[in-house]
C-alpha cells in the first residue's frame, strides 16, 4: 500500500515508519470514533491524522485550514488502513517459536 500524503504550503509530506504508539492510538480512535460528537469530528480526525504522520509542519490546525471537509474522512481512512498495513508486515517478520510439545 503506498503511504498516505498531504500537501502543506505546497510541500508533500507522507508519515514515517509508525511507532508502537502511534498504532494504539489509531486502534483505539477507531474503536470510539463513532461517539464523537458532531461538532468535534473533523477536528478529532485532524488530531488522529496529525499523530500518524508525526511531522510539525503536519498539525490538526493545519490539516483543517488546508483540506476539504470531504477531504478529511478518506485521508483518515487511507492512514488507518496504513497503519495496520504497516504493523502486520512488521509482525509477520517476528520469529514464531515452535509450539511446545504437550506431555503425554
Amino acid at each position: 500500500m503506498v503511504s498516505p500524503e498531504i500537501i502543506i504550503k505546497d510541500k508533500k509530506h507522507n508519515p514515517g515508519k509508525p511507532k508502537a504508539g502511534v498504532w494504539r492510538d489509531v486502534m483505539e480512535f477507531d474503536e470510539g470514533r463513532k461517539k464523537i460528537l458532531a461538532v468535534d469530528f473533523l477536528d478529532e480526525h485532524s488530531k488522529i491524522i496529525s499523530k500518524v504522520f508525526a511531522v510539525p509542519e503536519v498539525t490538526p490546525e493545519a490539516i483543517l485550514v488546508t483540506l476539504g471537509i470531504e477531504d478529511i474522512i478518506p485521508l483518515y481512512f487511507s492512514c488507518f488502513s496504513w497503519v495496520c498495513e504497516q504493523i502486520n508486515v512488521r509482525l509477520e517478520k517476528l520469529p514464531n517459536p515452535q509450539t511446545p510439545k504437550a506431555e503425554e
